[in-house]
Protein backbone atom coordinates (compact mmCIF):
# COMPACT_ATOMS: atom_id res chain seq x y z
CA UNK A 1 0.00 0.00 0.00
CA UNK A 2 1.26 3.10 -0.83
CA UNK A 3 0.04 7.02 -0.21
CA UNK A 4 1.34 10.43 -1.66
CA UNK A 5 1.02 14.00 -0.68
CA UNK A 6 0.87 15.70 -4.07
CA UNK A 7 0.17 19.62 -2.32
CA UNK A 8 -0.77 20.75 0.56
CA UNK A 9 -4.30 19.35 0.11
CA UNK A 10 -4.67 16.62 -2.34
CA UNK A 11 -3.06 12.79 -1.29
CA UNK A 12 -3.02 10.02 -3.96
CA UNK A 13 -2.84 6.01 -2.48
CA UNK A 14 -2.94 3.04 -4.19
CA UNK A 15 -2.40 -0.80 -2.75
CA UNK A 16 -1.70 -4.12 -4.95
CA UNK A 17 -2.04 -7.44 -3.44
CA UNK A 18 -0.17 -10.11 -5.69
CA UNK A 19 -0.04 -13.88 -5.64
CA UNK A 20 3.08 -15.26 -7.68
CA UNK A 21 4.04 -18.84 -8.43
CA UNK A 22 6.12 -21.23 -10.95
CA UNK A 23 4.07 -23.13 -12.87
CA UNK A 24 5.26 -26.15 -14.40
CA UNK A 25 2.53 -26.46 -17.58
CA UNK A 26 3.43 -22.91 -18.55
CA UNK A 27 7.13 -23.50 -18.07
CA UNK A 28 7.64 -19.90 -16.29
CA UNK A 29 6.60 -18.24 -13.38
CA UNK A 30 2.91 -16.43 -13.10
CA UNK A 31 1.55 -13.77 -10.99
CA UNK A 32 -1.94 -12.50 -10.23
CA UNK A 33 -2.56 -9.04 -9.24
CA UNK A 34 -5.40 -6.86 -7.74
CA UNK A 35 -5.10 -3.17 -7.56
CA UNK A 36 -6.94 -0.32 -6.17
CA UNK A 37 -5.73 3.27 -6.32
CA UNK A 38 -7.24 6.65 -5.60
CA UNK A 39 -6.47 10.52 -6.71
CA UNK A 40 -7.58 12.78 -4.32
CA UNK A 41 -7.49 15.49 -6.76
CA UNK A 42 -10.45 13.87 -8.94
CA UNK A 43 -11.76 11.88 -6.56
CA UNK A 44 -11.31 8.86 -8.48
CA UNK A 45 -10.70 5.26 -8.36
CA UNK A 46 -9.21 2.66 -10.33
CA UNK A 47 -10.29 -0.86 -9.76
CA UNK A 48 -8.71 -3.63 -11.57
CA UNK A 49 -6.79 -6.52 -12.28
CA UNK A 50 -3.94 -7.98 -13.69
CA UNK A 51 -1.82 -10.73 -14.72
CA UNK A 52 1.91 -11.74 -15.27
CA UNK A 53 3.88 -14.13 -17.24
CA UNK A 54 7.76 -14.87 -17.60
CA UNK A 55 10.09 -17.10 -18.70
CA UNK A 56 13.80 -17.77 -19.01
CA UNK A 57 14.46 -17.14 -22.75
CA UNK A 58 18.48 -17.37 -22.62
CA UNK A 59 20.67 -19.36 -19.77
CA UNK A 60 24.24 -18.97 -20.02
CA UNK A 61 27.15 -19.66 -17.89
CA UNK A 62 27.53 -15.39 -17.89
CA UNK A 63 23.71 -15.21 -17.11
CA UNK A 64 20.19 -15.61 -17.51
CA UNK A 65 17.55 -13.25 -19.89
CA UNK A 66 14.02 -13.14 -18.33
CA UNK A 67 11.04 -11.85 -20.70
CA UNK A 68 8.08 -11.14 -19.57
CA UNK A 69 4.64 -9.74 -20.40
CA UNK A 70 1.24 -8.40 -18.83
CA UNK A 71 -1.50 -6.43 -19.08
CA UNK A 72 -3.91 -4.63 -16.47
CA UNK A 73 -7.80 -4.18 -16.50
CA UNK A 74 -8.55 -0.99 -14.56
CA UNK A 75 -12.16 0.27 -14.09
CA UNK A 76 -12.34 4.45 -13.14
CA UNK A 77 -15.22 5.13 -11.36
CA UNK A 78 -15.72 8.27 -8.68
CA UNK A 79 -14.82 7.62 -5.15
CA UNK A 80 -17.66 5.49 -4.01
CA UNK A 81 -18.01 7.55 -0.58
CA UNK A 82 -17.96 10.82 -2.42
CA UNK A 83 -20.58 9.54 -4.93
CA UNK A 84 -22.71 8.56 -1.99
CA UNK A 85 -22.76 11.55 -0.69
CA UNK A 86 -23.49 13.70 -3.53
CA UNK A 87 -26.61 10.92 -3.79
CA UNK A 88 -28.32 11.55 -0.46
CA UNK A 89 -27.79 15.14 -0.92
CA UNK A 90 -29.13 15.06 -4.17
CA UNK A 91 -26.88 17.49 -5.58
CA UNK A 92 -27.72 18.69 -8.70
CA UNK A 93 -25.17 17.70 -12.14
CA UNK A 94 -23.81 21.18 -12.08
CA UNK A 95 -23.16 21.21 -8.37
CA UNK A 96 -21.26 17.76 -8.12
CA UNK A 97 -18.19 16.82 -6.76
CA UNK A 98 -15.68 16.20 -9.27
CA UNK A 99 -15.27 14.25 -11.22
CA UNK A 100 -18.87 14.50 -12.11
CA UNK A 101 -22.27 12.79 -11.06
CA UNK A 102 -21.36 9.69 -13.27
CA UNK A 103 -20.27 6.84 -11.32
CA UNK A 104 -18.22 4.94 -14.38
CA UNK A 105 -16.14 6.58 -15.83
CA UNK A 106 -13.81 4.61 -18.13
CA UNK A 107 -11.98 1.22 -19.03
CA UNK A 108 -8.43 1.44 -19.22
CA UNK A 109 -6.06 -1.69 -20.47
CA UNK A 110 -2.43 -1.50 -19.60
CA UNK A 111 -0.46 -4.03 -21.28
CA UNK A 112 3.03 -4.19 -21.06
CA UNK A 113 6.47 -5.93 -21.77
CA UNK A 114 9.83 -6.51 -19.84
CA UNK A 115 13.86 -7.88 -20.54
CA UNK A 116 16.08 -8.71 -17.29
CA UNK A 117 19.30 -10.08 -18.02
CA UNK A 118 20.47 -11.06 -14.75
CA UNK A 119 24.11 -12.46 -13.80
CA UNK A 120 26.42 -12.82 -9.99
CA UNK A 121 27.21 -9.56 -10.37
CA UNK A 122 24.74 -7.45 -12.43
CA UNK A 123 20.86 -6.75 -13.48
CA UNK A 124 19.70 -4.96 -16.00
CA UNK A 125 16.22 -4.85 -17.17
CA UNK A 126 13.73 -2.42 -19.74
CA UNK A 127 10.26 -2.16 -19.54
CA UNK A 128 7.90 -0.72 -21.76
CA UNK A 129 3.91 0.11 -20.95
CA UNK A 130 1.29 1.33 -23.15
CA UNK A 131 -2.92 2.40 -21.84
CA UNK A 132 -5.80 1.70 -24.07
CA UNK A 133 -8.94 3.92 -22.39
CA UNK A 134 -12.27 3.98 -23.38
CA UNK A 135 -14.41 6.71 -21.98
CA UNK A 136 -17.83 6.49 -20.67
CA UNK A 137 -18.54 9.89 -21.13
CA UNK A 138 -18.18 12.06 -24.56
CA UNK A 139 -15.46 14.10 -23.35
CA UNK A 140 -13.61 13.39 -19.63
CA UNK A 141 -10.73 16.09 -18.50
CA UNK A 142 -10.72 14.83 -15.10
CA UNK A 143 -8.93 11.34 -16.19
CA UNK A 144 -5.81 11.67 -17.17
CA UNK A 145 -4.01 9.14 -19.65
CA UNK A 146 -0.87 6.75 -18.55
CA UNK A 147 1.14 7.98 -21.47
CA UNK A 148 3.37 5.23 -23.42
CA UNK A 149 6.73 5.28 -20.78
CA UNK A 150 9.91 3.21 -20.72
CA UNK A 151 11.26 2.00 -17.44
CA UNK A 152 15.12 1.27 -17.45
CA UNK A 153 16.78 -0.71 -14.16
CA UNK A 154 20.27 -1.62 -12.98
CA UNK A 155 22.14 -2.94 -9.82
CA UNK A 156 25.01 -4.21 -8.61
CA UNK A 157 24.62 -7.16 -6.85
CA UNK A 158 27.21 -7.92 -4.12
CA UNK A 159 26.55 -10.97 -2.28
CA UNK A 160 29.46 -11.42 0.12
CA UNK A 161 31.32 -14.49 -1.86
CA UNK A 162 34.68 -14.06 -2.14
CA UNK A 163 36.15 -17.43 -4.37
CA UNK A 164 33.41 -19.16 -3.47
CA UNK A 165 32.84 -19.23 -0.09
CA UNK A 166 30.40 -16.81 1.38
CA UNK A 167 32.25 -14.01 3.66
CA UNK A 168 28.89 -12.10 4.49
CA UNK A 169 25.61 -12.96 5.50
CA UNK A 170 23.92 -10.72 3.04
CA UNK A 171 23.57 -8.68 0.00
CA UNK A 172 24.11 -5.29 -0.65
CA UNK A 173 22.69 -4.26 -4.12
CA UNK A 174 23.11 -0.57 -5.18
CA UNK A 175 20.49 -0.07 -7.97
CA UNK A 176 19.07 2.68 -10.23
CA UNK A 177 15.70 2.76 -11.92
CA UNK A 178 14.41 5.61 -14.30
CA UNK A 179 10.95 6.49 -16.17
CA UNK A 180 10.52 7.62 -18.90
CA UNK A 181 7.07 9.08 -20.35
CA UNK A 182 5.28 11.88 -22.19
CA UNK A 183 5.55 14.52 -20.19
CA UNK A 184 7.41 12.52 -16.92
CA UNK A 185 11.01 11.91 -16.15
CA UNK A 186 11.42 9.70 -13.01
CA UNK A 187 14.53 8.36 -11.28
CA UNK A 188 15.00 6.58 -8.02
CA UNK A 189 18.61 5.51 -7.52
CA UNK A 190 19.84 4.09 -4.01
CA UNK A 191 21.08 0.67 -2.30
CA UNK A 192 19.60 -2.10 -0.97
CA UNK A 193 20.73 -4.16 2.23
CA UNK A 194 19.03 -7.77 2.80
CA UNK A 195 20.18 -9.87 5.92
CA UNK A 196 18.55 -13.16 6.03
CA UNK A 197 15.93 -11.98 8.76
CA UNK A 198 15.59 -8.58 7.44
CA UNK A 199 16.64 -5.67 5.13
CA UNK A 200 16.72 -1.89 4.72
CA UNK A 201 17.06 0.83 2.08
CA UNK A 202 18.04 4.30 1.30
CA UNK A 203 17.12 6.19 -1.78
CA UNK A 204 16.76 9.35 -3.40
CA UNK A 205 13.67 9.41 -5.58
CA UNK A 206 13.06 12.73 -8.11
CA UNK A 207 10.31 14.05 -10.44
CA UNK A 208 11.83 16.20 -12.71
CA UNK A 209 8.87 17.56 -14.56
CA UNK A 210 7.01 18.70 -11.69
CA UNK A 211 10.21 19.81 -10.03
CA UNK A 212 9.68 17.74 -6.33
CA UNK A 213 13.15 16.28 -4.94
CA UNK A 214 13.09 13.65 -2.23
CA UNK A 215 14.59 11.17 -0.17
CA UNK A 216 12.86 7.81 1.80
CA UNK A 217 14.07 5.02 3.59
CA UNK A 218 12.97 1.31 3.71
CA UNK A 219 13.24 -1.36 6.84
CA UNK A 220 11.66 -4.86 6.81
CA UNK A 221 11.93 -7.84 9.09
CA UNK A 222 11.18 -11.45 8.00
CA UNK A 223 9.63 -13.75 10.80
CA UNK A 224 9.15 -17.09 9.00
CA UNK A 225 7.05 -17.49 6.16
CA UNK A 226 5.86 -13.39 6.53
CA UNK A 227 7.93 -10.83 5.13
CA UNK A 228 7.02 -6.90 6.51
CA UNK A 229 8.16 -3.84 4.99
CA UNK A 230 7.56 -0.35 5.78
CA UNK A 231 8.88 3.15 3.56
CA UNK A 232 8.65 6.63 4.99
CA UNK A 233 10.29 9.43 3.23
CA UNK A 234 10.01 13.44 2.39
CA UNK A 235 10.43 15.05 -0.66
CA UNK A 236 10.16 18.84 -1.52
CA UNK A 237 8.62 20.80 -4.08
CA UNK A 238 9.77 23.83 -5.37
CA UNK A 239 6.91 24.56 -7.86
CA UNK A 240 4.89 25.09 -4.47
CA UNK A 241 7.72 25.46 -1.87
CA UNK A 242 7.06 23.00 0.78
CA UNK A 243 7.90 19.71 1.88
CA UNK A 244 5.69 16.46 1.18
CA UNK A 245 5.24 13.28 2.72
CA UNK A 246 5.06 9.19 0.82
CA UNK A 247 5.20 6.14 2.15
CA UNK A 248 4.26 2.55 1.40
CA UNK A 249 3.92 -0.88 3.83
CA UNK A 250 3.76 -4.37 2.48
CA UNK A 251 3.32 -7.79 3.53
CA UNK A 252 4.07 -10.84 1.65
CA UNK A 253 3.71 -14.56 2.60
CA UNK A 254 6.83 -16.73 1.37
CA UNK A 255 6.60 -20.19 0.61
CA UNK A 256 9.89 -22.04 0.92
CA UNK A 257 11.36 -24.58 -1.72
CA UNK A 258 12.77 -28.05 -1.13
CA UNK A 259 16.29 -26.57 -1.22
CA UNK A 260 15.89 -23.51 0.99
CA UNK A 261 18.62 -23.33 4.04
CA UNK A 262 16.95 -22.60 7.03
CA UNK A 263 20.55 -21.75 8.94
CA UNK A 264 21.93 -20.21 5.89
CA UNK A 265 19.46 -18.58 3.55
CA UNK A 266 21.15 -16.68 1.70
CA UNK A 267 22.74 -19.58 -0.03
CA UNK A 268 21.85 -20.57 -3.43
CA UNK A 269 20.42 -23.93 -4.22
CA UNK A 270 22.66 -26.75 -5.07
CA UNK A 271 22.42 -27.91 -8.74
Amino acid sequence: MQFEEISGTVLNYSHLLSYDFYSEKLNGGVAICYIQELFGRTNLNNTGAGFIYSRKVLNRTQGQLTASANIYYLIGTKQWFVHITDGLLKTPENLANPPGKKFHRHNTIVPGTSLLWSSDFIQAGITAIFAVRRNTLLYDSTTELLPPGLIFYLSKINTGIKNGLISRPFEANPEVTVLFAENTFLTRAGIRVDYHDHNCSVFTQNDFKRHVYGISGILGWNLNNIRFSFSLGCSYSTQIKRVLLQGEAGIGLFIKGDDYNENKPWTRPKN
